[in-house]
């Protein structure tokens, strides 16, 4: 608990507040606020029920933490309170009860300076203070007004801290811009936590489980995820599923893109929110692409417009689509052109205000997509650590797709395309679900067989959670006229544009 209480550096409180001034990171940040709003006796009343539970012989004060678990220490404005709450869940980790004589031992064995913990929150009689404050047993009110406050006060106290960069000359631009991004960030992260975090006690979650699963098998048309659109690869992955990340990795020129936007499409026709963000192509080329994709028509005769009637026809079908998709927010598209890896987490912070989206695509991560130093193993490193914070922090439940690039290498071989060809292929392996390797032949193998201009695309599972392949290859067509990802030998619907 010593520890815990003493590295509270970075926590505004009404000490740091008072000092004028806080430490984030290595920079000392300068604080303005004559008056930062808090809630003295909502924080109390929240300690004194955690108390008041634990004196009953019979209570769970495990479950009157869980119950409250939104809450963290720097939720708190007054210190002694954050002390006091850090104290009540060092008890809780030992499975020891919570109640006034555990809570005085604990902060009575820990000091700082010399001085314990116990004094420095007001003694016992400041303890039996916050039981006399709980109103009733609500938690779940306390620990609500008590977050919702705290987001008030650090918003105010990011404004604040964006406005004192204006007056900095001492500093480059980029490294002001830079701070104020991470300033933004830190604000959002702040919002989604507060948002995603839900107060449900642990039976309460159980039983809703039980029911969406028993509803989920008696349904026929049951889908365990999103479908990529080819069976075979559905098969294989068990779909794309809510809350794992997938990883496609390939060669350069290989159609990672191309195979990424048409899992955009398949996910949105099916009814499914898609947010693309693109690092490869413009959103124009994004659209035109996609028209041609739903329309099955040769890409290069709609670029140089030099189309037959039937094509004519099947525009003009795939147009009313699109717009049908995009009207109804289904696909939304995101284009930025060499962003840092910052500017990337702030615009899908800002995406990740609408919880709708159930599928989010970065296409895709590669270090020369990034303003980012270092070699690119390093690179790349780094930009796989975001993503993982990108999974977990933003878009928690949705789906999550991105491609990297290999090195060909000497070979064409299927069997030489595993994670060793991957630069940082650790960290890419350690925060993937999935890491599914695209492999094709030459064209020029693919002409001699008389298969051109369609390619016969693989998919080689080299890391599966939670997979049913086993050493099954899913195959697909890619059709370079139309730039149409489709199963093989699949008949198509009559009517189709």
């Amino acid at each position: 608990m010593a520890a815990s209480a003493t590295n509270t550096k970075q926590w505004l409180n009404d000490q740091s507040a008072a000092s004028g001034a806080i430490v984030i990171g290595n920079t000392k940040v300068p604080i303005t606020a004559t008056q930062y709003p808090a809630d003295e006796q909502a924080e109390r009343a929240l300690l004194g029920a955690i108390l008041l539970i634990g004196q009953s012989p019979t209570a769970d004060t495990r479950q009157a933490l869980a119950r409250v678990g939104n809450v963290t220490f720097e939720d708190f404005f007054y210190r002694r309170h954050g002390i006091i709450y850090l104290a009540m869940h060092s008890i809780n980790k030992r499975g020891s009860k919570v109640d006034v004589q555990s809570l005085a031992t604990e902060l009575r064995n820990a000091k700082t300076n010399g001085v314990d913990f116990l004094s420095q929150v007001g003694g016992e009689d400041y303890l039996l203070l916050c039981m006399q404050s709980a109103k009733g047993l609500n938690l779940e009110t306390y620990a609500e007004q008590i977050v919702h406050i705290s987001l008030r006060r650090y918003l105010l106290f990011n404004s604040q801290r964006q406005q004192t960069l204006y007056s900095d000359t001492g500093r480059s631009l980029r490294d002001l811009m830079l701070e104020a991004q991470a300033a933004t960030r830190d604000a959002n992260r702040r919002l989604l936590n507060m948002q995603k975090k839900s107060t449900f006690a642990i039976e309460d979650v159980v039983q809703q489980r039980v029911e969406q699963v028993m509803q989920e098998a008696l349904n026929p048309n049951f889908v365990p995820g999103i479908s990529s659109g080819i069976k075979e690869l559905d098969d294989a992955i068990l779909y794309f599923q809510p809350g794992r990340g997938y990883v496609l990795a390939a060669p350069s020129g290989w159609g990672k893109s191309v195979v990424l936007e048409n899992f955009a499409i398949s996910a949105a026709k099916s009814g499914k929110r898609v947010a693309y963000i693109t690092l490869e192509m413009s959103a124009q080329e994004f659209t035109d692409r996609a028209i041609c994709m739903l329309a099955k028509i040769n890409y290069e005769n709609y670029q140089t417009r030099q189309m037959s009637p039937d094509e004519i026809r099947k525009l003009g079908a795939a147009y009313t689509i699109f717009l049908d998709l995009i009207g109804a927010k289904m696909i939304t598209i995101v284009e930025m052109t060499l962003p840092t890896l910052d500017e990337v987490e702030s615009k899908l912070a800002e995406l990740s205000m609408d919880p709708g989206f159930d599928m989010v695509i970065i296409d895709y991560l590669k270090a020369d997509k990034f303003t980012i130093d270092g070699d690119e193993r390093n690179q790349t490193i780094e930009i796989f650590k975001r993503w993982e914070s990108w999974k977990k922090d933003m878009f928690s439940g949705a789906t999550h797709l991105t491609a990297t690039q290999i090195n060909r290498g000497d070979t064409a071989s299927r069997d030489d395309y595993n994670m060793d060809r991957l630069y940082g292929s650790t960290i890419i392996q350690n925060v993937s679900d999935v890491v599914i390797f695209m492999y094709r032949e030459d064209k020029a193998v693919l002409e001699e067989v008389n298969v051109s201009p369609f390619v016969y695309v693989e998919f080689l599972i080299r890391k599966g959670r939670n997979v049913r392949s086993k050493g099954f290859i899913p195959k697909a067509i890619l059709d370079d006229d139309t730039l149409a990802l489709r199963e093989v030998f699949a008949q198509e619907p009559e009517g189709e544009p």
